[in-house]
């Protein structure tokens, strides 16, 4: 097994946080809570990115446990890229307000719940999931150019 160079894992991290930000988009239409919110996308492209930069070496491997692997490993990543941009989205509150023991509760609250928001949306949404689906397998196959490309240089 090869360790994933820093350009695979920006390149993979770039293509999770690409999605990561469009499924919030779509969240965005498919729920009222997060409407027209351009900050809630932005944060999710920031949390989607640092995830996949950390769990950048789940994708590409080749057959059919590489694709296993990359389902599980962009499970994990969309569970701690939401729980990473709920980290994000006080910063707006502490920017306007700088009431810092709701700001600790808001955080400590985001960080729960998060993550069970993004899982409720990607399996009660079709087309939050299909965008989801899809990008598993886009981020998947982009891995594997990079790591063939790699070999092949």
């Amino acid at each position: 097994m090869s360790k994933t160079t820093l350009k695979e894992r920006f390149g993979v991290a770039t293509g999770i946080g690409v999605s990561g930000g469009l499924v919030a988009q779509a969240i965005t239409q498919a729920s009222p809570y997060f409407a027209g919110d351009f900050g809630f996308c932005r944060c999710a492209a920031a949390g989607a990115f640092l995830a996949g930069f950390v769990l950048a070496s789940g994708f590409g491997r080749s057959g059919l446990g590489g694709w296993v692997l990359a389902a599980v490993t962009f499970v994990a990543a969309t569970l701690i890229g939401a729980a990473v941009a709920v980290m994000f989205l006080p910063l707006e509150a502490f920017i306007a307000s700088l009431d810092l023991p709701e700001l600790a509760l808001t955080f400590v609250g985001g960080l729960a719940m998060g993550p069970l928001y993004v899982v409720e949306m990607v399996t009660g949404k079709l087309g939050v999931l299909l965008l989801w689906v899809g990008s598993i397998l886009g981020i998947h196959l982009l891995a594997q150019y990079l790591r063939d490309h790699r070999a092949k240089t």
